[in-house]
Formats: C-alpha cells, structure tokens, sequence
C-alpha cells in the first residue's frame, strides 16, 4: 500500500524564486507510482485522494483496469473515471495537413467519439499513478502538490513522501559500467548447463478440478 517518493535536496529550494541551476544534470522523468488500494475491490477510503491525483498538473493519468481487464484511466467525472482502452487498433499512416480524405479519416482515429467510463469503485484496487516532470521544477512542484493534495491532505494518504532517503533503507548501489555487466554476465550460471540429475521436478501434472 505504501510507496515512497524522494525529493532528495530539491525540496528545500522550492520556496526560492531563482530558476534552478544546473539543468544539463536534470533529465526529464516519468514517474511511476505503484499502489494497491485494497484487496479485491478498492477501498473507499482512498478514493478521494485518488481523483485528486488526477488534477495535478503533471498527472498523465493512471495505470490500471478493472478485473480481467487491462485500461489507462485519464480523469474522473464525479465518482466516474474516463478511460482509454490500450487494445482498440487503429490504422497505421501518417497526418500531415488533412487536406486529402484518407489524411482525415486518420487524424479521426486520434479522437473518442464518446469518453468511455466506469464507475471508481469498479477499478481493480492495483494501480500506478503516473507523472511526468520535463524540468526540475515541475518535479519541485509535483512534491509540492503531493503533499498537499494527496498525503497531508487526506485522512488516508495515499503514500508516504520523504524529503530524504530513510537510514533504514538499504544503501544505493552505483550503476555498473560496461565492464562491470559483461563480467557478472559471464559469471552467470544458465539454467540450460544444470545437470538435469539435480532437478527433481515433475514435468507430467494434473489439473484438479
């Protein structure tokens, strides 16, 4: 249920109205948040803060679904959320000026003909909001807008934020290099060399009804 988001030192400079320095070192990010709002339905308690998160100005929308049933939810319309579905097909091609028929018929296939809904408490309680920040300060405003909108501002936050990493968490590992991944790759042990006398599965089973 619960899911961290740093804001490492950036935090302490929000209230400053200089322009954040050093911009080669930011890199535009997409934020994914994982959650599970209940166990097989989603609890009501966090259904407020839920349609919140969609009024943040880097909200993308959420990941999600309802059961069986995989969707991109873009906002809600009172207790109703708007969805796209991944799995309608389109045409393949390009729209330049659509100044010819088939250019217009695309360009139609970039829009609903009606927002397709759901009610919230018909979403399957897994779910990963998602955000995206092109610049250092809008990932200062995201945090901000976390804070009030979705953590302090709910009797049942949706997550935790930190403004820095807990001592209890295990330490960053440093990315390994080129060199670093070829080695460790080549010390792998493939699950093809093993002697097949060590394995003691079964591949004959049964399917209890």
């Amino acid at each position: 249920r619960q899911c961290r988001v740093e804001c490492g030192t950036v935090a302490e400079e929000e209230e400053s109205e200089d322009p954040l320095k050093a911009p080669p070192q930011w890199k535009p990010l997409l934020l994914l948040v994982p959650l599970r709002l209940g166990l097989s339905d989603i609890n009501p308690v966090y259904i407020s803060a839920l349609k919140a998160s969609f009024r943040i100005p880097q909200s993308l929308g959420v990941i999600g679904g309802k059961p069986n049933l995989a969707l991109y939810f873009i906002g809600c319309v009172d207790d109703q959320v708007i969805y796209l579905d991944p799995h309608t097909t389109q045409r393949y091609g390009f729209v330049d000026q659509k100044l010819s028929e088939e250019e217009f018929d695309l360009d139609q296939t970039y829009h609903c003909k009606a927002a397709s809904r759901i009610p919230i408490t018909g979403m399957d309680p897994s779910v990963a909001l998602c955000f995206f920040c092109a610049t250092e300060k809008d990932f200062v405003s995201l945090c901000k807008s976390m804070e009030t909108d979705l953590v302090t501002g709910e009797k049942q936050p949706l997550f935790e934020l930190c403004a820095e990493r807990p001592a209890h968490w295990s330490p960053i590992r440093e990315i390994p290099t080129d060199i670093d991944a070829a080695y460790a790759a080549s010390h792998l042990l493939g699950f093809e060399h093993l002697d097949k006398g060590l394995d003691t599965s079964d591949e004959d089973f049964e399917l209890l009804g």
